[in-house]
């Protein structure tokens, strides 16, 4: 089901259409209160159920022309965020009559490992071809941003870097895990972009030293090692090999993989080794206490994983109890307690 809400513009002729991300309830709306303090035109989308706004074009498209009727804007711009992120790439290119803004899509959409297959259950038989896309002649500038912490992200990263240049093609690798949105708002970059979409983004990503360059091999052997561990009934082949390792002390991302490959043929000193390495990084590195706290809190609740696994468990409760004394708690938290049989006050 297709919701929408209309804010009018302010002070400004930009009409934005704001995608919602997943798993926002029936009369709500992502990012509105973001925009709320803006002075443009928005038009708000939510694909309620997470439908991935597959399938909803005629009903999107009534809803743009009825907004652009009744404000005239002089520019128009489609963003979002994960599952907000691929509605706005999917309809701005399909429209090709505005700018696009995307943080965080997913262009394997149902695909292993994605946020859209726990949403759908499966691959959708017909879900547009972004890259196809993204290669043809773009009338406007596409902003495409990347985790590349994530490894899904990092995939949708490889796939358009590998596409032909284009003057208005714009593609971001940063140093965040799959909510860089959410990041890249902690740190004052969202907001400095909205406010008139004429902000010099590099620019921007420079002063603040987010954006992330990995080389080629070590970009497939992150997305190798994680396309693996998908099927948890496999071993990871080749997770012996020094170079995954050293990327492992050089790539959190890439240490959550590979800690979880080695804890599945049993390695598990050398799964907590790593875990570790990083929870001390997070307590003096600034950039990576910037990160999302819940991304960060994956690697203790990795840890506590695995010191179930080895059967260590006064370990894994102390290792909680450290956990629940840094972070705030949550469903996951709550779950790791309850397999524990801890109980939280």
């Amino acid at each position: 089901m297709l919701e929408h809400r209309f804010q009018p513009p302010r002070n400004s002729t930009t009409l934005v259409v704001v995608f919602s991300h997943a798993r926002i309830p029936s009369g709500k709306f992502g990012l509105e209160r973001l925009f709320a303090g803006t002075q443009h035109a928005c038009l708000f989308v939510n694909h309620v159920g997470s439908g991935w706004y597959l399938d909803q074009e005629a009903a999107i498209d009534r809803l743009i022309d009825t907004a652009q009727h009744d404000v005239k804007p002089s520019r128009l711009i489609y963003y979002g965020a994960s599952m907000g992120a691929y509605g706005a790439l999917i309809t701005g290119l399909r429209r090709q009559d505005g700018e696009i803004y995307a943080f965080g899509p997913e262009l394997d959409i149902g695909g292993p490992g994605t946020q859209s297959l726990e949403a759908l259950g499966q691959r959708p038989h017909q879900a547009p071809d972004v890259t196809r896309l993204l290669a043809q002649d773009l009338p406007f500038r596409t902003h495409v941003f990347f985790g590349l912490y994530d490894w899904v992200d990092a995939y949708g990263y490889d796939m358009i870097r590998r596409l032909p240049p284009h003057e208005h093609l714009n593609v971001y690798g940063l140093k965040s895990p799959h909510s860089s949105h959410d990041h890249l708002y902690t740190i004052n970059i969202v907001r400095r972009i909205i406010k008139s979409f004429n902000r010099d983004i590099e620019l921007i990503l420079k002063e603040k030293n987010i954006s992330c360059e990995m080389g080629r091999s070590d970009l497939e052997m992150f997305v190798q090692l994680g396309q693996s561990l998908q099927d948890p009934t496999l071993l990871p082949g080749k997770i012996k090999e020094n170079s995954q390792e050293k990327l492992a002390y050089r790539h959190p991302g890439h240490a959550l993989l590979w800690a979880e490959a080695k804890a599945r043929i049993g390695t598990f000193e050398s799964a907590l080794a790593v875990l570790d390495y990083w929870q001390q990084l997070f307590g003096t590195d600034t950039e990576l206490r910037s990160c999302p706290k819940r991304w960060r809190k994956s690697f203790p609740l990795l840890e506590i994983d695995i010191l179930r696994r080895a059967d260590r468990l006064d370990d894994a409760v102390q290792s909680l109890n450290a956990l629940v004394a840094r972070y705030p708690v949550c469903e996951r938290v709550r779950e790791t307690a309850a397999a524990l049989s801890v109980s939280l006050s």
